[in-house]
């Protein structure tokens, strides 16, 4: 299992239905070696592996310590918030297995009815992690708001990164320094 960095945990957006949280947190990390690519993937400093994911957490509300974790790459973040966009009943599944045959999987699905009737929480997300289960049912705006706030956040990051690693590249060609 890969070693996650310590630091304080970001959080991006959050949804609640009173009895569950999801949290959504910032784990991006800027490319080293790649400098086509903004965000890294499967890149070794100082002997970790650095990813750049959204952590997906669903905590129950109310002093318990129960929670699940899933870990979005950042393409799947787009994905999910041009769907979210639609607002169409869709259904959407990813699973991961890591080297220590620990298994997440994440299930969001929306229904706009439910027995011939509208449904006021259409949204249901479900992670699993290694057997263990937790479910939230969020609103249209719910849902929207917190992928909405992802997309953000990626996007901000993105062209942060961006102006230095385009200012670090002109450095290189020219041989100047700002």
């Amino acid at each position: 299992m890969m070693k996650e960095e310590k630091r304080m945990p970001n959080d991006i957006a959050t949804a609640s239905n009173g009895r569950n949280m999801l949290i959504a947190s910032d784990i991006l990390y800027p490319a080293v070696r790649n400098y086509a690519s903004v965000f890294a993937d499967k890149e070794e400093v100082n002997g970790q592996i650095l990813y750049s994911r959204v952590g997906l957490s669903l905590l129950a509300i109310g002093g318990s310590k129960e929670y699940v974790r899933f870990y979005l790459d950042v393409d799947q973040c787009e994905y999910l918030y041009l769907l979210s966009k639609d607002f169409h009943d869709i259904h959407y599944e990813s699973v991961k297995e890591s080297t220590n045959n620990n298994t997440r999987s994440l299930v969001i699905n929306r229904n706009s009815f439910y027995k011939d009737k509208p449904t006021t929480y259409p949204w249901y997300i479900a992670i699993r992690e290694n057997g263990k289960q937790m479910s939230i049912n969020l609103t249209d705006e719910q849902f929207f708001s917190i992928m909405s706030r992802i997309h953000r956040w990626i996007a901000l990051v993105a062209n942060h990164y961006a102006g230095y690693i385009m200012s670090k590249k002109f450095e290189f060609e020219h041989g100047t320094k700002n």
